[in-house]
């Protein structure tokens, strides 16, 4: 299978097809882009937990929407029960630049 950007709930099920015969491997969605927001809960659903990356998703949404959907994601994974990280480098780039990333916003 060659590398692509993996945005639905069916690129999911697909992961877990390919993993079948070694499922002890659990698949962790990353919401990185517009089109997995588009079937979010979707895909937290097929997922076995969610992690946010916030500095890929800036780079797809306008920055400032960023918090409110990283808070979309979080409360979702809450209410279907599974688990959710938000994935971004803070403390060293806040130490070293005056002007935070895309991902601090």
């Amino acid at each position: 299978m060659s590398l692509r950007e993996w945005s639905t709930e069916k690129d999911v099920s697909d992961i877990f097809e390919m993993f079948q015969p070694c499922r002890q491997i659990s698949v962790i969605a990353k919401i990185e882009s517009y089109e997995s927001l588009e079937c979010l809960e979707d895909i937290i659903v097929v997922s076995d937990g969610v992690m946010v990356g916030r500095g890929d998703l800036s780079a797809q949404i306008p920055i400032e929407q960023v918090p409110s959907v990283q808070e979309k994601v979080v409360y979702l994974c809450r209410q279907l029960n599974k688990p959710v990280m938000v994935a971004s480098q803070l403390l060293e780039s806040m130490m070293e630049y005056p002007t935070p990333t895309r991902a601090e916003v």
